[in-house]
């Protein structure tokens, strides 16, 4: 077996470029992660748009992607940095709707809503940041939290009304297995 540094590197530069994919195709409207199947999911629909536009992205949507949890390792853990994700607080939902002359609040078609979503995945040069489009079950953070092992209870408490306040934070801690997370819980111990 040939385990050169070259082979190395060019082998590391790959899953890079993997993640790299990946977490594109996370940022994308209407491409989600699903965490039971360890695969980024679409509809019939929007994924014949995007294969259109993307079609070396054939293997990422809709298939197992086995190595998603180690990615982390070789690519940072950065994925998920929420400083461009929005709170319900920050949306301005005035700005969705339009008054007609009947003073009746009107709002966008859905079917123009539809054409520029896809219009906006077959652009490949506008990127949106968005978080991952998972909703955070609170009952199952707070039970993964205090189920870690070494810890006294009083610091998991202080981690998990820290996380409960992180949105992004709290879904990228779920999202990691046990190892990633003792890491991010020494981290945090670390800080405080």
């Amino acid at each position: 077996m040939d385990c050169s540094s070259k082979l190395v590197e060019n082998h590391l530069k790959t899953i890079r470029n993997t993640c790299i994919t990946i977490q594109t195709l996370l940022n994308k409207s209407g491409l989600r992660w699903d965490d039971n199947l360890k695969m980024i999911t679409a509809s019939p629909k929007v994924y014949a748009v995007h294969i259109q536009a993307h079609p070396n992205h054939d293997k990422f949507i809709n298939k197992k992607i086995e190595i998603f949890d180690e990615m982390p390792l070789v690519c940072g853990n950065d994925w998920a940095r929420g400083d461009c994700a929005k709170s319900f607080e920050d949306i301005d939902f005035d700005s969705f709707f339009e008054k007609d002359n009947d003073n009746d609040l009107k709002g966008p078609s859905i079917e123009k809503d539809m054409q520029a979503t896809e219009a906006s995945q077959i652009k490949a040069s506008r990127k949106r940041k968005r978080s991952f489009d998972i909703r955070l079950d609170v009952i199952k953070l707070y039970e993964e939290v205090m189920e870690m092992k070494g810890y006294n209870e009083g610091f998991l408490g202080d981690a998990f009304d820290y996380l409960v306040q992180r949105d992004t934070l709290a879904k990228a801690f779920m999202i990691k297995n046990q190892n990633l997370r003792k890491v991010w819980l020494e981290r945090f111990k670390q800080q405080q």
